[in-house]
């Protein structure tokens, strides 16, 4: 009995250890991705001048509904604390993620921040994103300095 709890915590150990949601500090990859319109977005002009909380998401994951609400609310104060917030939708037709954030903003909530469309999920790949929602925190110097599937509450302590 001993021995299956030893093996159970040392399979629990090197799950987390080896899960790219709990590892930090690395080099956050750079990328190119479209907007909604369309518009070319250069995720290495941010490297050296601000931070950014990348979201990965979808239009039909329950998670990513109620995540979007919520920093929909929290961008505002994102943007004071000089972060940029971007949102990176995985693998969906622009016409449903424009139908999305049109009925969002029909319902009251404020969408003033990037869409950018992974549409053939490359992005989210290189970041090892397994699971959605997740928000990726990255410091001013390309760190990822926060990685997992909610929100970080504390953002302004880890940049």
């Amino acid at each position: 009995m001993a021995m299956r709890k030893v093996i159970l915590f040392l399979s629990l150990f090197l799950f987390i250890s080896a899960n790219p949601v709990f590892c930090q500090d690395d080099k956050a990859p750079d990328f190119t991705l479209n907007d909604l319109e369309g518009k070319a977005f250069e995720f290495s002009k941010f490297s050296g001048k601000q931070a950014a909380l990348l979201f990965f998401w979808t239009t039909w994951c329950p998670h990513c509904r109620s995540a979007i609400s919520r920093i929909s609310r929290e961008h505002e104060a994102l943007a004071k604390d000089g972060v940029a917030l971007l949102a990176v939708n995985i693998e969906e037709p622009k016409e449903r993620v424009g139908k999305f954030v049109d009925d969002l903003k029909a319902g009251g909530h404020k969408v003033d921040f990037s869409i950018l469309m992974d549409e053939q999920g490359g992005v989210a790949r290189s970041y090892s994103v397994i699971g959605i929602p997740t928000f990726i925190l990255v410091d001013k110097q390309g760190n990822i300095v926060f990685k997992n599937h909610y929100f970080p509450d504390d953002y302004k302590d880890k940049i």
